[in-house]
């Protein structure tokens, strides 16, 4: 096998590995801001807030499980952490904001979780996945 046909292979298993990971993770969200918000009424602000901090943790069992399984290093992490924090203030503050219009904050955060994905993914690549 070619290196050119090896490497787009990796970068082709690399992207269904994130993209697993990330279905995964949104389906959690989804469900707990559907139960935890919308259907048992609690504060947004601090639900929505301890829903994010266990998805970070959920996130990074999964990721380094399945995502980075090649390149796990202290660098690795840092560039997970980093990425995730990033992620995790934009995302709040999306969902926080838009709770100001509608009380339907599993919508908010299914478009909010669309943006973050789109920006993990990128950033994913660029910073965690370095050959």
């Amino acid at each position: 096998m070619s290196k050119n046909k090896s490497t787009l292979t990796i970068k082709i298993i690399r992207a269904i590995r994130l993209s697993t990971v990330s279905l995964i993770n949104l389906i959690t969200k989804l469900v707990l801001v559907a139960l935890f918000i919308d259907y048992l009424d609690f504060n947004a602000e601090v639900a929505y807030f301890l829903i994010l901090f266990y998805l970070f943790f959920q996130s990074y069992v999964l990721h380094m499980a399945y995502t980075v399984k090649e390149n796990k290093s202290l660098g690795t992490f840092i560039s997970f952490i980093n990425i995730y924090i990033l992620l995790f203030i934009l995302d709040y503050f999306i969902v926080i904001l838009l709770g100001e219009y509608t009380a339907l904050y599993s919508y908010i955060a299914l478009i909010a979780s669309s943006i973050t994905h789109t920006l993990r993914y990128f950033l994913f690549a660029k910073f965690m996945f370095k050959e």
